[in-house]
């Protein structure tokens, strides 16, 4: 363009000018227009129609058409575009733009602007609700499998109490049938023996020999049997004490296995748990038979220290000591019956050993039966 004082303006930024200074609607004729001021409409895409003047030149090159033939760009160089900008500017009515117009410039919106980190945040939130949803779901699963292990645990340690209650009962029954039974008939028959005896003393046949011979060994057989019974049920334990019944027991047992036993024992108190006692005798007479049948030891030292509301006692040996994992596949050691007493009294019990250099058996139980009912019930619960 240019105006009466000759100066040269640039379409564009007439369109610009007009549209600032006007607050009507200003529109063009051309595509290139848009988004200089003009609102839109049915605009000439000049793109288009050099794309069809191109097709136009082929076709005469190629002699499809004759030259000089009219050049009529129609509706296929025109596109409808609106500026939504402008429409609001003036306020036209976006459901008055032809349905095939394009509307451009238009303001993003907040979905427009953060669809992707709107999504992204959604799936997100999705995904840990998902994964808390599972944790909850896992974690109520855990608990109830840890219940029903504890339930498991519990009704096992009743039954291994049963168990040791029912072995204990029996072993009382044998004990007292081999002593007021067994052991009285063998002492009928001792004193029958030794009548004999006497009766044969003027006679110096081999018959009186033989006589002295029964006789003798009815006698060891009744010490035997005896002391069998008092194996199997512990009146001692009863009558005088842990201290005193595990001194007797060490005797019997250095007596017998020729095996040196040192006893260390602390004071025990005198109302100790009578399951306690039990356990503890018991724990340390089968770790005193294990070492007897497998260790080969030729000096065992026993411990006994009360420390607070627990009792600890300690059995080692310089035996030839063991492998520790593989006892469960080693018959013939009692550990699991010695480890199951102990755990019934709600005690900690622990094997220390290594192959050529002995064994060491610790375990701690608690005193009086109160804290058996404390370790079993915490906090009153």
């Amino acid at each position: 363009f240019v105006d009466g004082r000759g100066r040269s303006f640039v379409p564009k930024t007439v369109l610009q000018s007009i549209a600032a200074q006007t607050a009507a609607p200003v529109f063009g004729p051309y595509e290139p227009f848009m988004g200089h001021g003009i609102v839109g409409g049915p605009l000439i895409s000049l793109h288009k129609q050099g794309q069809a003047a191109a097709r136009k030149a082929v076709r005469l090159l190629l002699g499809e058409e004759q030259p000089g033939a009219a050049f009529d760009f129609g509706e296929s160089t025109t596109v409808t575009l609106y500026d939504w900008r402008q429409l609001k500017r003036h306020a036209i009515d976006e459901g008055l733009v032809p349905d095939q117009a394009s509307i451009l410039f238009r303001e993003a919106t907040l979905w427009d602007q953060y669809k992707q980190v709107i999504i992204g945040v959604a799936l997100l939130v999705v995904f840990q609700t998902l994964l808390i949803v599972g944790l909850i779901v896992n974690l109520r699963h855990r608990k109830l499998a840890e219940q029903a292990l504890r339930q498991s645990q519990r009704e096992l340690q009743t039954l291994a109490g049963r168990l040791i209650s029912s072995q204990e009962e029996e072993l009382s029954r044998l004990s007292r049938e081999f002593h007021d039974d067994y052991a009285q008939r063998l002492a009928a028959l001792a004193i029958e023996a030794g009548t004999l005896e006497i009766q044969a003393e003027r006679s110096d046949s081999p018959l009186r020999e033989r006589i002295v011979h029964v006789k003798t060994q009815l006698i060891n057989l009744s010490d035997d049997i005896h002391a069998l019974s008092r194996e199997l049920h512990p009146a001692i334990l009863k009558d005088l004490g842990l201290e005193r019944a595990l001194n007797a027991l060490c005797r019997n047992f250095s007596d017998r296995e020729e095996i040196e036993v040192g006893c260390h024992f602390e004071p025990v108190p005198e109302d100790i748990d009578p399951e306690t006692a039990l356990c503890v005798y018991r724990v340390i007479q089968e770790g005193l038979r294990n070492i007897a049948k497998h260790a080969r030891a030729r000096h065992v030292d026993i411990y006994l220290q009360p420390r607070g509301s627990r009792l600890q006692a300690t059995i080692e040996d310089d035996g030839v000591g063991f492998e520790p994992k593989c006892v469960r596949h080693t018959p013939g050691i009692g550990l699991a019956s010695m480890r199951e007493r102990v755990q019934f009294v709600h005690g900690e019990f622990t094997v220390e050993s290594e192959p050529g250099h002995g064994t060491v058996i610790d375990l701690a139980v608690p005193l009086f039966r109160r804290d058996h009912e404390k370790t079993e019930n915490p906090a009153g619960r």
